[in-house]
């Protein structure tokens, strides 16, 4: 058995796709309390990570599906039985390490630059 990365079947029904995308965006909205507690935590192992995902989170958004559609699930697929739990926790894991990557990259060298350059012109 392959592993999939997809979360419902390539042709669900038109109920099923309503219902999956109503459930996801009311759980994440209950999530978001919690998010907003995350000001007044002060421990740095958790304020760092969550500081610095906010700061690319715009680049995030812009490679996510891209990277989704693209060749990464292929590098894995090829010939491989991805079937247990140690294997999918290991694209799981990639996926998002080569995500953050990639948008720290975009950040750095095109976000900040052009961000930088729009201050000075703005003066």
């Amino acid at each position: 058995m392959k592993f999939s990365p997809q979360l419902m079947d390539e042709n669900p029904t038109p109920l099923v796709s309503t219902l999956y995308f109503s459930f996801l965006s009311y759980f994440i909205a209950l999530l978001l309390p919690l998010l907003a507690s995350f000001k007044q935590i002060k421990w740095r192992l958790i304020s760092i990570p969550v500081t610095w995902i906010s700061i690319i989170s715009y680049s995030m958004y812009l490679i996510n599906g891209g990277l989704l559609s693209w060749k990464f699930s292929a590098w894995f697929h090829e010939g491989k039985d991805w079937s247990g739990p140690l294997e999918a926790g290991f694209y799981y894991a990639a996926y998002w390490a080569l995500c953050i990557l990639i948008s720290t990259l975009i950040y750095v060298f095109f976000e900040k630059p052009c961000t930088l350059l729009r201050e000075r012109l703005s003066k």
